[in-house]
């Protein structure tokens, strides 16, 4: 983008342009007049010589005429030709230069900016303006350079103001030689005209050069300048040599204004470079040069030991070395340095015997000082050769280290191995208890051999792992690139083992001494492609040859994160028996598990691996340990180790107590009594099994209730508590012969309890489960058991009456709910799913969908409410109390436009519908004249305020006959009481009604007997408060309801199936949203609630809720409902919990139990079957109840066993 100033000058010299040839056009003729103006201030400069030249047509110029600025700047001209065809320019002298116009012409007035480009040059220490100071002016090119433009000379005050040949568009620099040290320094690029201004001489930043000991200073010495970048890097901007005093002088821009920088050194090569610290401030800085200085004298004549290679060593905390680098000692043996930790650790030199060129050790060095060193004081042949090639290594030092006795090593001598790859050594004390180590530097780095303790020959394998440092997208070998390696620790920490740089052919040779033996390496690529990235190689556990290959996308940085690992059984100091148990657990990790393994360490000392099987998805374990064999009592070890891809490692270990067992387990069965009934499909049978030992096993034989054969086999039972669980299931139903159960404890050595069980089956809980499937919403958990054992007729009876069902739970949990739902339909299925009167919610929707009404014909919530609430009232009551509730309800007046019904303008749609849907029956003997009569019988019926109200004005007076009865004139609001009287009492009106009632409670398929039983007792009892309820006991006490003839008939609308679930899985509809999402729920399926426009209602038969569309939404509200990730305001479901309440823990059990939950005491071999499959992926993934994906798992179950038509149907 360009400056500011710059567009603002492009724009200025366009409209002066415009205004030259405006006016050129009104003055073609006449004198010229030029006025000069200052292109920055815009004054105009009087008294200032103006000559004018002719350009002739060969580009000389000749010059014609010469004026003087009058006051406001102008100067006329009477040229010759001027507007006919010949061409002049004019200059002048404004500012030390001459400055030349653009071409004229044309006659008239013409503007001559000059001062073009305007600087002021300002003292940087004073901030005065320096006159009379020299400037070179350069010009930007296209490639970043500047060129050349001018010399200029600022005036008294500092200014410069000149005319560049080209100007306004480019940028232009200035340079100068800075008073501060005497060197050019060059501005930023100017762009614009100005006023520019350039700061000249800041405040030096002055480099005071001494020697580290003496403090002597040190002349004609190099010193740099680096600025530190908002990056960290450094970049060079200046180099100054010292004076004869030590000191150098920098003028840098923006010292003292928030720019860093930082000043090194390195006087001599034998000497460490010396930085300073990053500098902000002007002013001297002391770089102080050699502060540990050692004269190093050759031991046997005390001669200077000069021109010579020295190690500088850093002492480490635990007394290694570190090597800090190489020196060489000028001609007087004199080494000056400068350890970067030298005060806080200690430094020792390491030289070569001049006498044998075994290496020496100087004593250490604490602080800084000058320092001397007397270097000086042997049959070992160690063969250094290459591992990978098996090639002996000429030419290649190596060093002989003492090792003390407290594992410390100290250097003692330095051999170069001759063209057979050997080095001879005499070392003191070899063979003579004293123990040394060789080590060699054959690929860039050390390596150490194994401890030599006695004379002789020794190979030293060098070379371990031959790196080749690739590219993978070129495949080139990358040469000259530092490599590190490290050694990989279980807990993920990484150890530097070694580092080089590749060669040309890009090879490195490390030496890793635990390859092959257990220990883990990688390799870290530094910065190979100058990009700031690091990259890392794969895990190395043997050695050999390696292609590191790197590929930029990735820089495969290594898993440093170890697993966590945790053992839940068994507990620590339980007891075990030899015969053996279970270990089980989970394990994670931030990448993958690779394995987990449990080490057994017996009393005896001897340690057994075993393997676990892991599953990731569920992050569990288990192992079987088998037999411990002929094992005595004691202290049994157990560590767990979880290994990850990364190799990292994590740990769990419990001890445990292994004993001589000769205690028989105790066998315990906990759910039903010896003669108990269980139900003639599948049951579970529970109990518990404890020992003075882990891990008991039980078997069980199934006999007898019709059983082709008895059924032999194992039972799991859970390893903490002992809790077991068996299934008894037959392939279609059991017959009431009785079922005996044989089972069988054993623990690990043998000793077994046995107990034996007889059970009987009996219908009653397969009658159970019809009837709360057909009365009810469906069962909760325990409630099939809890009707069976009480009878089923005998809880019907209770329902008949519901004010004797205690129904405070229900109403406590109303209290706390904030309000009755997001939806009109919320409130009702709270009901619907919590009530205890469950027959009284059943027949209350019943009522509310058989009389219809649509809240969007009238939009009040509290319409279809109070209708509701009338409904609940007289469900079970007198059927003509229903109609005078529906008649009378201003959702019913709404609805079928009852408020539109009067005198003269008969609306017949509720008449209609009176007849036809709600008592009659379409062929219930009713004529269209009847129609028209009931519809005058209702007129004057309508809505005030809220409430039914009869307005006598729009009421038709006239005498009426319906179904041949005739309705004296002027009854007013009793002509409609009159027709529902005669309605309610209709032998039609029974018929009618009992069909629905038969086809919602035993099948979709007429049962005439039955409907004809019903419709006798509905007349009958016509006037009695209770009659439904009588009408109801009628169809609930018949074989055809309480026999098996119409069990599972009846596909479930999405109402019963929604509440249905809700109640088998003891849903909770929290207490926020509170059922809202079933609303939704029933909305998706097609079945709002209480919105439904059709005066039919929603139908009670199956086939109008079977298509595909709707049973793909079935599915799919099953799939949300039981979601392993279910939404806050959804109906939350705790299976888990569930079967934790009822002790149930194993695979076994959990399946039973679902299938009690789902299916009902009638599912079979098949159906358990299946359970187990989906619940344990064909018996490859077992089940814990203790594990994560335990909640997870049954909801998967619960989905697919409640797709199945044994559950969609009742």
């Amino acid at each position: 983008m360009l400056p500011i100033s710059r567009v603002m000058q492009a724009i200025s010299c366009a409209l002066f342009m415009l205004f030259c040839v405006f006016s050129g056009a009104q003055a073609a003729t006449g004198p010229l007049t030029v006025q000069v103006v200052d292109h920055v201030s815009n004054q105009v400069r009087a008294g200032l010589e103006v000559e004018a030249l002719e350009r002739l047509s060969d580009g000389s110029q000749v010059w014609r005429a010469k004026r003087v600025t009058d006051g406001q700047g102008q100067a006329q001209f009477d040229l010759d030709g001027l507007g006919s065809g010949r061409n002049y320019v004019v200059r002048a002298k404004p500012y030390q230069h001459v400055v030349y116009s653009e071409t004229i012409s044309q006659t008239g007035w013409r503007q001559f900016r000059v001062g073009k480009f305007q600087l002021q040059v300002m003292d940087g220490r004073s901030g005065a303006p320096l006159p009379g100071q020299a400037l070179t002016l350069k010009r930007r090119q296209a490639d970043g350079g500047y060129l050349w433009a001018m010399n200029a000379q600022t005036d008294a005050a500092g200014w410069i103001r000149v005319d560049p040949m080209v100007g306004g568009v480019d940028a232009y620099a200035v340079e100068a030689r800075s008073p501060t040290d005497g060197e050019v320094k060059a501005s930023e690029a100017l762009w614009g005209q100005g006023p520019h201004r350039f700061v000249l001489g800041n405040e030096a930043l002055v480099a005071r050069v001494r020697d580290g000991v003496s403090g002597i200073g040190l002349g004609d010495v190099w010193v740099e300048a680096l600025e530190r970048l908002g990056n960290g890097s450094l970049v060079s901007r200046l180099m100054r040599k010292t004076d004869a005093e030590g000191a150098a002088r920098f003028d840098l821009d923006g010292v003292g204004q928030g720019r860093r920088y930082v000043l090194r050194t390195q006087p001599y090569s034998y000497l460490d470079r010396v930085e300073s610290v990053d500098l902000t401030q002007a002013g001297e800085h002391l770089l102080r040069l050699g502060k540990l200085q050692i004269q190093m004298l050759d031991s046997r004549n005390d001669q200077a030991y000069r021109w010579r290679d020295v190690l500088l060593l850093e002492v480490q905390a635990d007394g290694t070395h570190k090597s800090a680098g190489t020196y060489k000692t000028d001609g007087s043996g004199w080494i000056k340095l400068d350890p970067a930790q030298l005060g806080t650790r200690p430094y020792q030199v390491r030289a070569a015997s001049l006498l044998d060129g075994s290496l020496k050790d100087s004593a250490a060095y604490n602080t800084e000082g000058s320092y001397r060193f007397s270097v000086g004081s042997a049959g070992l042949t160690v063969q250094v050769v290459d591992h990978v090639s098996n090639q002996a290594r000429a030419g290649l030092e190596v060093d002989a280290l003492e090792r003390l006795l407290d594992g410390s090593q100290v250097w003692r001598a330095k051999r170069v191995t001759d063209g057979q790859g050997q080095a001879q050594f005499d070392l003191d004390g070899l063979g003579s208890g004293r123990t040394y180590v060789v080590r060699a530097k054959p690929y860039q780095h050390v390596v150490y051999s194994e401890p030599i303790s006695q004379l002789g020959w020794r190979q030293f394998r060098v070379g371990t792992s031959q790196i080749t440092l690739n590219e993978s997208l070129s495949n080139s070998n990358l040469a000259g690139r530092e490599v590190i390696a490290f050694e990989k620790l279980p807990t993920g920490a990484l150890r530097w083992q070694s580092q080089a740089f590749t060669d040309a052919q890009g090879q490195i040779k490390f030496d890793l001494p635990g390859l092959g033996k257990g220990a883990v390496y990688l390799f870290r690529a530094v910065n190979p492609f100058g990009d700031g990235k690091d990259y890392y190689s794969d895990l190395l556990t043997w050695w050999g040859a390696y292609t590191f290959a790197l590929n930029q996308a990735d820089i495969n940085a290594p898993d440093r994160v170890p697993p966590q690992v945790s053992l839940a059984f068994p507990e620590q100091a339980a007891s075990v028996s030899r015969g053996g148990f279970r270990l089980y657990g989970s394990a994670s990790d931030d990448v993958s598990i690779k394995a987990v393994r449990a080490f057994l360490t017996l009393p005896s000392g001897a340690v057994l691996e075993r393997v676990a099987s892991y599953r990731a998805d569920t992050g569990s374990w288990y192992v079987d340990t088998g037999s411990l064999g002929a094992e005595g009592p004691g202290t049994l070890g157990v560590r767990v180790v979880a290994v990850d891809s990364g190799l990292n490692e994590s740990v769990a270990a419990v001890d445990l107590s292994l004993l001589d067992d000769r205690i028989a387990p105790n066998l315990e069965i906990l759910s039903h009594a010896a003669g108990a009934a269980t139900p003639m499909g599948g049951f579970v049978v529970t109990g518990r099994v404890t020992d003075n030992t882990l891990s008991p096993r039980l078997t069980v034989q199934v006999s007898g209730g019709g059983l082709t054969a008895a059924e032999v086999r194992d039972v799991e039972v859970a390893p903490t508590s002992g809790n077991w669980a068996v299934r008894v299931a037959p392939e279609s139903g059991f017959s009431t012969a009785p079922i005996t159960l044989t089972l069988t404890a054993h623990d690990g050595v043998g000793n077994t309890t046995a107990k034996s069980l007889v059970l009987n089956p009996s219908d009653a809980f397969g009658q159970a489960w019809h009837v709360l499937r057909r009365t009810a919403f469906g069962a909760t958990p325990g409630q099939v058991a809890a009707v069976a054992g009480e009878g089923a007729v005998s809880y019907l009876t209770r329902q008949l009456h519901p004010d004797s069902e205690d129904d405070s739970d229900f109403a406590q949990r109303q209290l706390g709910w904030p309000d009755l739902g997001g939806y009109l339909a919320t409130d009702y299925l709270r009901h619907a799913v919590y009530s205890r009167r469950q027959l009284l919610e059943v027949m209350t929707w019943f009522w509310d969908n058989h009389v219809n009404t649509d809240y969007w014909r009238h939009i009040k919530a509290d319409y279809e409410r109070y209708e509701m609430a009338g409904f609940r009232a007289h469900a079970l009551g007198r059927f003509r109390d229903l109609l005078e509730v529906s008649s009378k309800s201003p959702a019913m007046l709404y609805t079928l436009d009852g408020v539109t019904n009067m005198m003269g303008r008969p609306n017949e749609n509720y008449a209609r519908e009176l007849l036809e849907l709600h008592t009659l029956g379409i062929n219930g003997g009713y004529s269209q004249q009847d129609v028209v009569e009931v519809a005058r019988a209702f007129t004057g019926w309508t809505v005030v305020d809220g409430q039914f109200s009869f307005n006598a004005s729009l009421h038709d007076n006239g005498v009426k006959v319906v179904l041949g009865t005739t309705l004296p004139a002027n009854a007013g609001q009793a002509d409609g009481e009159a027709v529902l009287d005669l309605l309610a009492r209709h032998p039609s009106t029974a018929n009618f009604v009992c069909g629905k009632l038969v086809t919602l409670l035993v099948s979709d398929v007429p049962v005439n007997s039955l409907i004809e039983q019903c419709a006798g007792v509905f007349v009958n009892t016509v006037d009695a408060p209770d009659q439904l309820a009588q009408v109801l006991r009628a169809i609930l006490s018949s074989p055809e309801f309480l026999g098996s003839a119409y069990r599972g008939a009846k596909l479930k609308t999405p109402l019963e199936l929604t509440v249905g679930l809700a109640r088998n899985l003891g849903g909770d509809l929290g207490l926020s949203s509170g059922g809202d999402d079933l609303v939704v729920e029933l909305q998706r399926m097609n079945m709002s609630l209480f919105v439904n426009p059709s005066p039919t209602g929603y139908a009670e038969t199956g086939k109008n809720w079977v298509s595909t569309g709707m049973l793909l939404n079935r599915i799919r509200f099953l799939d949300r409902a039981l979601s392993a990730t279910p939404s806050a305001g959804a109906t939350q479901f705790n299976l888990a919990g569930l079967m934790q309440a009822d002790g149930l823990e194993t695979a076994e059990g959990v399946v039973g139990r679902m299938l009690d939950l789902t299916l009902g005491p009638i599912w079979t071999r098949r159906h358990w079957d299946l359970g187990m499959a989906l619940l344990t992926e064909e018996g490859s993934r077992p089940y814990f109840a203790w594990a994560p994906d335990a909640e997870q798992r049954l909801r998967s179950l619960g989905k697919a066993l409640a797709v199945l038509p044994e559950y969609q149907y009742q």
